[in-house]
């Protein structure tokens, strides 16, 4: 990630789906599915409860949903924790 990308931040409650075009970073808590048409970064103190969609996603904080990479690749970090199921081309 470019350090540029749009931030849903450390301390905000999101209930409901959030998507969009290009990157995201989270650091919030979001109960929803989370779905954009780039690189998703999901945060060390980030916690989703839903379905992760993107080009890619790196995973340094917790999700109970599914990850699914469209076109690229699963990360996930030391501190990255997924319950759940993973698609993607590598992980």
């Amino acid at each position: 990630m470019k350090g540029t990308e749009p931030v849903l931040g450390r301390g905000l409650r999101v209930r409901g789906r959030v998507t969009g075009d290009g990157d995201l970073r989270v650091k919030a808590q979001v109960q929803g599915d989370v779905s954009v048409s780039g690189s998703l970064y999901l945060d060390a103190d980030a916690k989703v409860s839903g379905v992760l969609k993107a080009q890619s996603i790196v995973m340094a904080g917790s999700l109970e949903g599914d990850a699914i990479a469209t076109g690229g690749s699963v990360t996930v970090t030391a501190s990255g924790c997924i319950d759940g199921d993973i698609t993607a081309n590598e992980l």
